[in-house]
């Protein structure tokens, strides 16, 4: 699979880049027009954010960050190119602070459709997790485990509510694209047994534990809670979680094994 960066930003000296705010009709031909415009006059786009487009809403804000190093033509010609597209309402230059650094700063704040999210890299997350266990040993773990329970519990009662998901098979496959659309890591393989309520993954890539290497022990606290949470309020039962195989050891995937106290 292909990585997605997320950085809303590009460092880029010595390069002719601008970042381009778009307020757009919600018309199905809009994006095409726009970028036909860049492809017209050699104009690189080196990101492009389009928020998703809701249902029922007229309009939306998109952001460019643009290359005319290599174009023959002005920022201001191309802006004014753009503005003959009937779809385009409104125009701004977005300047950065700092010599060849651009940064989205107006789509604000983040969401997952309408919940607000942050992003936190891998320095940070590795961060909180040392410091909880460095400070608190075994009972770091146990916080970690109790925060992704909580988590668990809310993203599962956020898809009953939006979602109607309120059986096991419905449950397992939203997760599946749920964890890889955060990022969080990918389902390889998912066995079952509804009857005896017993779920066992394997997850590639479990951010929880990639940040760690060469351990004796299994290190994933905060999603086995996940699970945990989850699971027991999809289900409306006492639900364990145990990773029996985990990459921080040097296994090829992390495995849980869920199933009812």
């Amino acid at each position: 699979m292909d990585s997605l960066d997320l950085a809303r930003g590009i460092y880029a000296p010595g390069r002719a880049v601008s970042g381009l705010t778009i307020r757009v009709a919600n018309k199905p031909d809009v994006l095409w027009r726009i970028f036909k415009v860049f492809s017209d006059f050699n104009i690189g786009v080196l990101e492009a954010a389009i928020p998703t487009f809701m249902s029922g809403a007229s309009e939306i804000t998109l952001f460019f960050i643009i290359d005319f190093t290599s174009s023959n033509v002005s920022l201001e010609n191309i802006i004014s190119e753009l503005r003959r597209i009937d779809s385009v309402l409104d125009i701004n230059v977005l300047v950065g602070g700092l010599e060849g650094w651009v940064f989205n700063t107006v789509h604000f704040p983040l969401t997952v459709h309408d919940v607000r999210c942050i992003i936190l890299a891998e320095p940070a997350l590795k961060g909180m997790i040392e410091t909880l266990r460095r400070e608190m040993g075994l009972g770091g773990a146990a916080i970690l485990f109790h925060i992704g329970s909580f988590i668990g519990v809310e993203v599962a009662g956020y898809c009953i509510k939006k979602y109607d998901v309120k059986d096991l098979m419905k449950a397992l496959a939203l997760m599946r694209y749920l964890i890889a659309a955060w990022g969080w890591g990918i389902i390889v393989d998912a066995r079952f047994n509804i009857e005896k309520i017993k779920i066992e993954l394997n997850i590639r890539g479990l951010w929880e534990c990639s940040v760690y290497s060469g351990l004796d022990s299994s290190q994933s606290h905060f999603f086995r809670g996940f699970l945990a949470g989850y699971f027991s309020t999809i289900l409306n039962k006492s639900i364990s979680v145990f990773e029996v195989k985990c990459i921080a050891k040097g296994d090829v995937h992390c495995e849980f094994v869920i199933e009812e106290k």
